[in-house]
């Protein structure tokens, strides 16, 4: 038990930003023009959740091949600059703790008096694509997420557009990719009209068969919006199934946060 917390971690990260792929409802294709997908992100973006600190608890539930695990925690975050979290899997005692900042990942293994510090180089390597401290942040609120991620969403201005009664559907347009890596990618982000908020973000790596699909659902009011407090992350590739859901239990919103994040003299730094 005590060795799959930072395992787990990895995983998740991992899993977040691996090629993916979600099945559509039957489409009508739109012409695509700028004005069109402008549009679109523009009133998603809209509707995002305005805050500047954020503190959410949740209940999770991790399923793989070889581990079936619930355990809950709390999100902390300072837009544009930290997302702390911290794990605690029963009776109320912290496991793990995570802190990511614009330029680093950072966790503490209570279970086994261990830590990870590390630049983000580190889960690139894994899941082989270039990610930072906004996909995660993005991951967690219900925003974009295009497949190569930069500092804001306008790649996805180049994606083609279809729609079905209750969505809207972007997806990329590998006819502007040069690199033959990324032409074997799909990526999807469907849209729900009504609220102009992300339902489920996907893409599919035809050259090596992994799929992964994010999936938010029961939207609640919160301010001026309309926020998913539950996400479903699936993962499947030739070898591995990974199952994850956030269940948010309680969201507050601009209420002043520590961040605690101290390594103890005892802990040894964990090498991958």
């Amino acid at each position: 038990m005590n060795n799959i917390f930072p395992k787990l971690t990895l995983l998740i990260l991992v899993s977040i930003f691996i090629t993916s792929c979600w099945t559509a409802k039957k489409t009508t294709n739109q012409q695509v023009t700028p004005n069109l997908t402008e549009g679109i992100i523009d009133s998603v973006k809209h509707q995002y959740l305005k805050y500047n600190t954020l503190s959410i608890k949740f209940n999770s539930r991790f399923e793989s091949d070889e581990k079936n695990l619930s355990f809950s925690g709390q999100i902390r975050l300072k837009r544009d600059s930290i997302i702390w979290i911290s794990v605690t899997p029963v009776l109320g005692i912290e496991a793990m703790r995570i802190k990511f900042t614009r330029d680093s990942v950072m966790l503490l293994n209570r279970l086994e008096n261990s830590y990870l510090a590390e630049k983000y180089d580190l889960i690139t390597k894994y899941t082989q694509t270039e990610i930072n401290f906004n996909f995660l942040q993005s991951f967690f609120l219900n925003e974009l997420i295009p497949y190569q991620y930069n500092e804001d969403v306008s790649i996805i201005n180049n994606y083609l557009v279809s729609s079905d009664s209750s969505h809207f559907i972007l997806a990329n347009n590998n006819s502007n990719i040069n690199d033959s890596l990324n032409k074997n990618i799909v990526h999807i982000i469907s849209i729900l009209k009504n609220i102009n908020k992300v339902e489920n973000i996907a893409t599919y790596d035809n050259a090596s068969s992994r799929n992964i699909k994010i999936n938010y659902s029961e939207f609640e009011p919160k301010d001026s919006t309309k926020f998913p407090t539950n996400i479903n992350l699936v993962l499947k590739n030739k070898s591995d199934f990974i199952n994850l859901s956030i269940k948010y239990t309680k969201i507050t919103n601009d209420n002043e946060l520590n961040f605690p994040f101290n390594i103890p003299q005892k802990f040894e730094r964990i090498k991958y």
